[in-house]
């Protein structure tokens, strides 16, 4: 390349190009665009846009009518003429044209040449072919005529034919850059090794500032992502603390709702244990369940409910609401169907043995029977005061119906099919409550102060009347049985009931004040008072073998109504429009009751089971030594006991022996202290045979498994030794009992291989831990204390006179654990790898705590029978806690052997089945600050 200076230009003003770049759009089109892209980009400050401006018609030029003005004004704009000189540049008419209009005005000292292709007329002739070839031609002149008549002599140009050919046309081509240079040095009015020098501090700078910019953007990258990090973890923070507060607002809530609402206390327990489980969910779901244990389920009625009705066998039930909505229940609670509603509030209603059809009277005096497959007919009263409200009995095949309004009392015969209608003679009788006989071959009307008269059919004749009136002053509740055998009333706290065929007046304890509603069930020896806070339930003083109930029953309030559909076990009430269903029997959902007991231990003595293990298998002596399997829930075996039902009990191991010792002494608390004997029985498993019996030390014993069919047998005075039951002789003496000191109890830890564990002998004023391992010895001071249990993360619970439960580690004697129970319990146990912790209270008052975070989980009552002898029932109870499972066993004497399931998912699923409805988002917002999830439904399969 050669070059050759023309002059120097000058920059242009605002708004000007520093160049004027014309060439052919047919050989050019592609090298024009990257030498205008160079000459802008070399040497540019890194704050400018571009280094200099130069004019390109196809990049500078927009839509214009007229193209050559457009060109014109970019030519007058410019400062050079850069004219890029090839043979179809010098054949074009336009670049002619610019040439002329730049020669005419400016001149040719501002004209950089840059050649493209073919030949200048300064350069040597080199033919285009071989110069022994005859068609050999002289190569094109790239030089416009109009040009070559203005240039005079050689102009200084730059060489950019190779470029043509180049794939690269960028500054990053060492030649290209350098023709760059070329050009822009005239351009920019600086010489080229200044400029070269300038391009390369801006290259460096511009490298110093990418480097800097990628260091920038690598910190902010980095900054982000450790801000978005932190944001995300703040966020799931946040997230999870409104989880928690939501869960903790529910479990909260849950508990203000249990004594009026237990079926909203419950969903709500549900949901805050689903959201977090903890410590607290845990316990709210717990007490849920346990606080009302008798209540089976509660439905939701459409509207207020105003009446319902049991079908003679309680199978069936029957609800009318306070606009005339009709349904009917099954004994479960399930929804069988919706008869027709009345046109005003539901007065009267019956329901047949099937629940397939339904008899109902509103206030206005509407009598209608509905059967399930669409039936439906309408009974008009007759003449006398239509529109007054009705009372309706219906037979238990529906073949008869009674119809007492202001037109008198009638039977309708048929009542879906035909109107003959019979009328009835009562008296002065006013019914208020009317029953048929199961076969409809009688009737019995009772008034509302206690008249009754039973009448045959359809002779009518009156085989039965009473007189009786019950009709104090003032405000009263009367209410009569399900058989109308039994008739009473409370008023102010005092209830009285009386049989209709007998002289029989059973006697009541007091009665809850302000009572709502009032039932009694057939016998007359149970009675339900409805309040504005709860239902109470009270039994005849002279009531004997009837569970006793904790009163009063919560979850239902305020009471608007009550019915018992039978003899008492069953009690339905209703309030707003809830109907809740009572199972009276037993502990119903929150327990399952494996049996119950006789009280033949003794007013001091309870009922003593054995648990496997694995926590599989469950034994207990009373009258008989029976074998349960909790996992299949099933009677495996049953054996007389002939010679006392035992007082102390236990598996071997591997669970193939049981091992009991018959009473002559008492037994307290964990110790499971054996009575004074030389001769312990030993059972085997498999079908309860009695193999063979242990020579034991004739002293108050405990004995713990070992390894296979060993056991190992502790005494009072220290004495601990290792038994085989199956030749039922001393294998080993492990520990000697101790000289010259006089102990109270023996507790000791879990026994494993016959060696593992650890031994506490009590005193007077001091423990002795002893390793059975070793055989060494810890002593440290009581405290005033007496040892209550040893648990499975080896602690020595121990209570204070104070009423404290303290756990004290065993190798310095440092207490690690304080509960505050604010009572003395009868016996203590420990399970669930230490984590939990049972006190059993003299009321019968079962307390279950959380150790770790020693929290109070739950308090409930085991179920009793009366006891005529007034003995504690809690000293009467055994609770162990089910090896591997979170569940409880108790025996009580005198009163049942029951499972506690304490499983979170048993307890959800108790909690659902009991509760005929689902919590809506609604309902959730009411008591939670996060959005519900997406699914709140309880799963009842």
């Amino acid at each position: 390349m050669s070059t050759r200076s023309t002059g120097r230009g000058t920059r242009p003003g605002h708004g000007g190009y520093d160049a004027f770049m014309s060439y052919s759009h047919a050989a050019d089109a592609s090298l024009a665009p990257g030498l205008q892209k160079g000459l802008q980009l070399f040497a540019k400050p890194w704050y400018a846009r571009r280094g200099l401006r130069v004019f390109r018609d196809e990049a500078s030029l927009s839509a214009d009518p007229d193209l050559w003005r457009s060109v014109e004004r970019g030519l007058q704009a410019s400062a050079w003429f850069i004219c890029l000189a090839s043979p179809d540049s010098a054949a074009s008419a336009w670049v002619a044209r610019e040439i002329s209009w730049w020669l005419d005005n400016r001149g040719p000292d501002t004209i950089l040449l840059v050649v493209t292709g073919g030949r200048l007329p300064w350069e040597p002739v080199v033919p285009v072919a071989d110069v022994t070839d005859e068609s050999a031609t002289e190569p094109p002149s790239a030089l416009p005529p109009a040009l070559q008549a203005a240039v005079e002599g050689e102009p200084r140009w730059v060489d950019l034919r190779w470029a043509r050919a180049a794939t690269d046309t960028s500054l990053r081509h060492p030649r290209f850059r350098e023709c760059v240079a070329d050009i822009a040095a005239p351009l920019r009015g600086v010489p080229k090794d200044d400029l070269i020098g300038e391009e390369v501090r801006q290259h460096r700078r511009a490298l110093r500032l990418a480097r800097a910019a990628v260091v920038s953007l690598c910190t902010l990258l980095v900054a982000a992502v450790v801000a978005a990090a932190v944001a995300v973890e703040q966020r799931g923070q946040a997230r999870a603390e409104a989880r928690v507060a939501s869960a903790r607002a529910l479990a909260a809530s849950s508990g203000n709702e249990l004594p009026r609402h237990a079926d909203l206390g419950q969903l709500l327990a549900v949901e805050a244990y689903r959201l977090h489980p903890d410590t607290m969910t845990r316990g709210a779901l717990l007490r849920s369940v346990f606080t009302s244990p008798q209540l089976a389920w509660t439905v939701q009625h459409p509207e207020e409910v105003a009446k319902v009705a049991a079908s003679g066998d309680g199978a069936m039930i029957a609800v009318g609401g306070a606009a005339g909505s009709l349904r009917v229940l099954s004994a479960d609670g399930s929804t069988l169907w919706d008869p027709p509603p009345l046109p005003a509030r539901t007065w009267s209603l019956a329901v047949d043995a099937t629940g397939e059809v339904v008899a109902a009277a509103d206030t206005d005096g509407h009598v209608q029977v509905a059967h399930r497959n669409g039936a439906l007919r309408s009974h008009p009263a007759g003449p006398g005061r239509p529109g007054s409200a009705a009372i309706v009995a219906l037979a238990a095949d529906a073949s008869v119906l009674f119809i007492a309004d202001g037109a008198g009392p009638r039977l309708v015969k048929e009542p879906l099919s035909s109107s003959q209608v019979i009328p009835l003679d009562l008296g002065d009788l006013t019914p208020g409550v009317a029953r048929f006989t199961a076969d409809a071959s009688a009737l019995t009307v009772t008034a509302f102060d206690g008249s009754q008269r039973t009448i045959a059919l359809p002779s009518q004749r009156t085989i039965s009347e009473v007189s009786q009136r019950l009709n104090p002053a003032g405000f009263y509740i009367p209410a009569a049985s399900a058989n109308l055998e039994h008739y009473g009333l409370a008023k102010d706290g005092f209830v009285v009931v009386r049989s209709q065929t007998t002289e029989d007046e059973p006697v009541f304890p007091a009665a809850p004040l302000a009572e709502r509603a009032f039932a009694v069930a057939d016998g007359g020896r149970r009675v339900a008072v409805g309040t504005s806070e709860a239902v109470s339930v009270l039994d005849a003083d002279d009531s004997p073998g009837l569970l006793e109930l904790p009163l009063p029953l919560a979850g239902a309030a305020p009471v608007d109504g009550l019915l018992f559909p039978g003899a008492g076990e069953e009690l339905i009430s209703w309030s707003g429009s809830r109907v809740t269903w009572w199972d009276l029997a037993g502990a119903a959902r929150s327990a399952d009751v494996i049996d119950y007991l006789p009280d033949h231990s003794g007013p001091d003595i309870p009922v003593r089971h054995a648990l496997s293990r694995d926590g599989r298998f469950l034994a207990w002596a009373a009258d008989e030594l029976v074998l349960f399997d909790l996992l299949e829930w099933r009677e495996v075996a049953r054996s007389a006991l002939p010679g006392g039902e035992g007082a102390g009990l236990r598996f071997s191991d591997e669970g193939s022996r049981l091992v009991l010792t018959p009473e002559g002494g008492a037994a307290e608390g964990l110790s499971q202290r054996l009575v004074a004997t030389r001769r312990a029985r030993v059972f085997d498993t498999v079908d309860l045979t009695e193999v063979g019996d242990l020579v034991l030390p004739g002293a108050p014993t405990q004995i713990w498994p070992a390894r296979g069919t060993d056991v190992v047998v502790t005494a009072p005075e220290g004495l601990i030794g290792r038994w085989d039951t199956v030749t039922g002789v001393l294998v080993e003496t492990l520990v000697e009992a101790p000289d010259g000191v006089e102990l109270r109890d023996v507790y000791t830890s879990e026994v494993q291989d016959g060696t593992r564990g650890q031994l506490a002998r009590a005193s007077d004023d001091r423990v002795e831990v002893v390793n059975l391992g070793d055989g060494r010895t810890r002593t440290f001071p009581l405290r005033q204390r007496r040892v209550e249990a040893w648990d499975e993360a080896d602690r020595l619970w121990t209570a204070t006179r104070d009423g404290l439960l303290e756990a004290l580690d065993p190798r310095s004697g440092r207490v690690v654990v304080r509960l505050d129970p604010r009572a003395s319990y009868a016996s203590v146990r420990t399970g669930d790898e230490g984590r939990l912790l049972v006190g059993v209270m003299p009321s019968g008052r079962i307390d279950v705590w959380d150790v770790s975070s020693t929290q109070l989980l739950l308090s409930f009552t085991v179920p009793l029978l009366r006891d005529e002898e007034g003995a504690e029932p809690g000293v009467q109870t055994e609770v162990s806690v089910v090896p591997g499972r979170q569940a409880l066993v108790s025996s009580t004497a005198g009163g049942v052997l029951a499972w506690w399931d304490l499983e979170p998912a048993a307890l959800i699923a108790r909690a659902c089945a009991s509760v005929g409805w689902d919590l809506s988002g609604r309902d959730w917002r009411r008591y939670a600050p996060v959005e519900p999830p997406s699914h709140l439904q309880c799963d009842r399969r």
